[in-house]
């Protein structure tokens, strides 16, 4: 999603998301009904966006006019003290409470990349620019490995693309911070109609490990619930591309095989990028592409989990945000 594509949906939600008046309208609002969804009108020449309800999506969730599967703040209903009523007897006042406000969104990522562009010292910002372009010269423009072949499905514009270090910084265990995760239902689960075993598998993950050497990445997850016979779920990656290896498991834990590539940015951006077959069939039937990068001096990751079913050409983007343990926690891998 663009920035002016997600400025326009959030002025839409915002506008959907006003606060209404009188209990029928409150009984119609988005607590009671489903998740929403951005529709684009044609009315003499002229389109116009609005922000309908979909009863067939969780609250939660929310698609844009691209077709991209989103989580939104959900609300639930919290209690609390006040002052003393008649006879001594404390009243409670009910309120809404914005839930999830603290799960990190696409506004936070793209405000997290122009902040560099807002806050570098312009001669900073143009050595390393210049140090990127000739590195970009020394290497090839649009050629090597690690150039993504065929282009990335949910890249921003203009990614410079770098060969991956010996050590990447990422290898790690991230204990996975449930407040800026975006929580269930994931819109990637919603999208892709997985059933309640996957989707609880998927929300019991605790964390995930990476490991590395000079020439492979690994990523391990051990979620806490999980169907007999998937003890941990594994990804392998050849750090120099010159392969590409699969592994006899999915993401959403159907059966088939799945392959995968990594890249890394200029600005150290690591990307994971996964293809899916299903059993039977040669071709690929998933693709999910995941952004990795490091806050906090790296000891914060945020991974943008991107997902494009190919044959309906849906779309689906959430968020895990952990904090970087060195070595894993016993029981999680």
């Amino acid at each position: 999603m663009s920035q002016q594509q997600l400025q326009e949906y959030t002025k839409d939600l915002q506008t959907l998301q006003k606060p209404r008046k009188g209990l029928g309208n409150l009984f119609n609002c988005g607590c009671f009904g489903g998740g929403t969804r951005l529709v684009v009108e044609e009315k003499e020449g002229h389109s116009t966006t609005k922000v309908v309800q979909d009863p067939t999506l969780p609250r939660s969730i929310s698609v844009t006019k691209d077709g991209t599967y989103c989580h939104i703040p959900s609300r639930k209903v919290s209690r609390k003290g006040s002052s003393m009523g008649s006879g001594g007897v404390t009243r409670r006042w009910t309120t809404l409470k914005h839930m999830g406000s603290l799960a990190y969104s696409d506004a936070d990522w793209f405000d997290a990349m122009s902040a560099f562009d807002e806050t570098a010292e312009l001669d900073e910002r143009d050595s390393m620019m210049a140090e990127v372009d000739q590195l970009v010269k020394e290497l090839g423009a649009g050629k090597g490995p690690w150039i993504p072949d065929p282009p990335l499905s949910f890249a921003v514009p203009n990614m410079q693309f770098i060969p991956l270090p010996e050590r990447t910084g990422f290898a790690a265990y991230w204990m996975r911070d449930e407040e800026r995760t975006t929580p269930p239902p994931q819109p990637i689960d919603v999208m892709l109609n997985a059933g309640w075993i996957v989707q609880k598998s998927h929300n019991s993950i605790p964390g995930v490990f990476f490991e590395e050497t000079e020439k492979e990445f690994k990523m391990t997850v051990k979620p806490r619930f999980v169907p007999p016979g998937f003890p941990r779920y594994q990804e392998f990656y050849d750090k120099t591309n010159t392969t590409e290896p699969s592994w006899a498991l999915r993401r959403d834990l159907k059966t088939g095989r799945s392959y995968g590539k990594i890249y890394m940015t200029s600005d150290n951006t690591l990307i994971l990028r996964v293809w899916t077959k299903p059993m039977w069939g040669n071709d690929f039937d998933i693709i999910t592409e995941e952004y990795c990068r490091l806050e906090d001096d790296g000891q914060v990751i945020v991974a943008r989990q991107c997902c494009l079913d190919v044959k309906s050409g849906k779309r689906a983007v959430q968020y895990l945000v952990g904090r970087r343990y060195e070595v894993p926690p016993k029981g999680h891998v």
